[in-house]
């Protein structure tokens, strides 16, 4: 299921966001946004994104990144 902004994910017994699930697949004690948004782009990466879909939730979806860092809880 896809919403325009973001790909909706089934997980249990609620959907999330993409960038939720991002953020949640991110290493512990990344310390700049830097490291973060290069990481993220692994993880959409290792979660079978194509590299088209990758550089839409990073570079042309203007909500994805900054989700993906208030949800991050390094």
């Amino acid at each position: 299921m896809k919403n325009r902004n973001n790909t909706l994910t089934k997980k249990g017994n609620y959907m999330s966001y993409t960038f939720e699930i991002v953020a949640s697949k991110l290493p512990a004690g990344l310390t700049s946004e830097q490291e973060i948004i290069r990481h993220a782009g692994t993880v959409l990466e290792d979660m079978g994104m194509t590299c088209v879909e990758r550089n839409y939730h990073l570079n042309v979806d203007a909500d994805f990144l900054p989700e993906v860092l208030n949800h991050y809880n390094g």
